[in-house]
């Protein structure tokens, strides 16, 4: 299931209405999107499984935000680009380890935040631990479902936040980043 959500700039998110409101101008609209796994299958005493989700975007796009979520069992997740371009190149641009007590939204900085062109997946993995190594599991006997419901079954999505852009507009950010690593460089070089 993919859960999605359009806000004008005058418009927020639950959880991202400061972001709208700081980086968008009225004619932008962001997007919201949830890639949501629905079946985990944990099986009982596995110490690391896996489990992803992608979707791919229309529009070029500058990518905001990232917010992972799992339940008790979940270890780690990272977001991964894959770009629509021959030979198929990857790009791993977040991870975070999951802490179930800490719910964060991960706010790209200008200069690092991610702009991708249309066709691009957003690949979303997320790792579980059912062990009873892991503290927080009440039962690692059991198979682990799908946690609908009930947070000692278990979950992984992530919210991502990103707007889109015109093929203008994203031919112009992608010059203003190279010339910035390039200026950045450059006073490196410098400095040696």
């Amino acid at each position: 299931m993919t859960i999605f959500r359009e806000a004008s700039a005058q418009e927020s998110f639950d959880t991202q209405g400061y972001l709208v409101r700081k980086l968008l101008s009225p004619e932008q609209v962001a997007k919201l999107l949830a890639l949501y796994r629905t079946t985990v299958g944990g099986d009982p005493k596995r110490d690391l499984y896996e489990s992803s989700r992608a979707n791919d975007l229309e529009k070029n796009a500058r990518i905001m935000a990232w917010q992972p979520h799992t339940h008790i069992r979940g270890k780690y997740q990272c977001l991964e680009l894959i770009y629509p371009s021959q030979p198929v190149k990857t790009e791993t641009v977040t991870c975070a380890n999951w802490n179930y007590n800490w719910h964060t939204i991960y706010n790209y900085a200008d200069d690092v935040t991610p702009i991708v062109p249309a066709g691009t997946l957003l690949h979303v993995i997320t790792w579980f631990d059912n062990t009873p190594g892991n503290k927080f599991n009440p039962d690692p006997k059991n198979w682990v479902g799908a946690g609908i419901g009930r947070t000692i079954d278990e979950m992984g999505f992530s919210w991502i936040g990103w707007y889109d852009m015109t093929d203008e507009e994203y031919k112009a950010a992608l010059a203003e980043r190279k010339a910035a690593q390039t200026k950045t460089q450059t006073q490196q070089q410098q400095q040696q």
